[in-house]
């Protein structure tokens, strides 16, 4: 068990009381920051994507599926280990918030996995502006997104 100093250290205790999350939990303009600024690098990436592949000597139907399929993976890895390996994505890394468990410690692989696939769900972008600033994917797979 890691003593007081090393939990103080990582941010789980401050001041010998626990740290409380919902009392750090990131705006929802910092959140809105991090979706449009993501949205954009997802985006660009995707485009370039779509040149190269459209630079080469497919036929139409192959280009599209490589395409969808592309992106779609290129979606995947971007939140899914920009946020399991460092707790932020590009957008929070600018905007100053992070991912977290819903106790404070660095989500999994498969918590980031499964924010990811939430984001899947209609609408879901903009779960996050209902009164606690809680999106589904972050109650979905027991993560908040923190000032850092």
């Amino acid at each position: 068990m890691e003593n007081s100093a090393q939990l103080l250290d990582q941010g789980f205790v401050q001041e010998n009381k626990p740290f409380n999350i919902e009392d750090n939990l990131a705006s929802k303009g910092k959140r809105l920051g991090n979706y449009v600024i993501d949205r954009i690098i997802v985006q660009g990436l995707s485009y370039a994507l779509i040149f190269g592949v459209a630079s080469s000597n497919m036929g139409e139907s192959e280009m599209t599926g490589m395409i969808i399929v592309a992106a779609l993976g290129l979606w995947i890895i971007y939140y899914s280990l920009f946020e399991a390996f460092t707790g932020k994505t590009i957008g929070k890394l600018i905007t100053g918030s992070k991912v977290v468990n819903v106790d404070g410690s660095p989500i999994s692989v498969g918590q980031a996995f499964g924010r990811t696939f939430s984001r899947i769900i209609p609408f879901e972008a903009f779960s996050f502006l209902g009164q606690k600033g809680i999106g589904w994917h972050d109650s979905l797979s027991d993560t908040r997104v923190i000032n850092a």
